[in-house]
This record gives C-alpha cells, structure tokens and sequence, in this order.
C-alpha cells in the first residue's frame, strides 16, 4: 500500500480486510489486533505493513482469501508472511534450486525456512 503523511494504516487496512472478506466485515475491528508499518521511512518507497490479527483462525482465512481475490489481483497487492532473519536467510540461499525446479514443470516449494522440490526436502549444498 502506497504510503501517504498522516495516513490512519489501520483503518485503511482495515477496509482492505473488509473487501477481500467481506462476511466478515462487521467483525473486522475486533478481528484485527495491530497494524503498522516497518522500518525507517524513505522518500522514495513504501514501508511494508505488519497486520496481527487476534486469532489464528481468522488469519489463516484471510492468508487463504487473498491468494484467490480479485481485490488483490486489481491492487496488485501480496500478503506474505513476516519471516525471521534466519528464516529469510535460508529461503534466499535455496531460491536458485527451487526457481530451476518450478522452471523445469517441477513443483517446489518453501515450508518455513525448508524447501521442498517434488516432496522432497532440499538443503543448500545438496
């Protein structure tokens, strides 16, 4: 989302939310815990938003809504998971194997910080 001065992210988010799920919309500020954006501002880039919802049931509904909306697809926006550092790390290191394996017809995958090509788990050097 682009990033604007004075901007209120939560209720902007919030009527994001409201778009993709909309059965859910008279539930949503309860739903959702905190929003915010991360790290230092910047003329030139938006910062990412972390969205925490109260229980993992309704994140795991909304995790699978965007991945089929319409709302999503129009805005070009992507919900991704906030990875650790490690997390982050190890996927990196193993983006090349899993790229080369989605790129020959092969199904591959990321599970965490594992990667996975054709069910099998991957490491870096291997």
């Amino acid at each position: 989302m682009k990033e604007t001065a004075g901007e209120d992210i939560r209720r902007e988010d919030v009527s994001l939310l409201a778009e993709i799920v909309p059965h859910l919309q008279h539930k949503l500020k309860d739903i959702v815990d905190t929003v915010h954006r991360v790290g230092p501002k910047t003329k030139d880039k938006s910062r990412r938003v972390i969205i925490q919802f109260c229980m993992r049931k309704h994140r795991d509904e909304f995790w699978r809504s965007t991945k089929v909306s319409d709302v999503c697809k129009i805005r070009e926006i992507k919900f991704t998971k906030d990875l650790s550092k490690e997390d982050r790390e190890a996927r990196t290191a193993l983006w090349p194997r899993i790229s080369e394996a989605r790129a020959a017809g092969k199904k591959a995958y990321y599970r965490g910080p594992y990667g996975y090509i054709e069910g099998t788990r991957i490491v870096k050097d291997g």
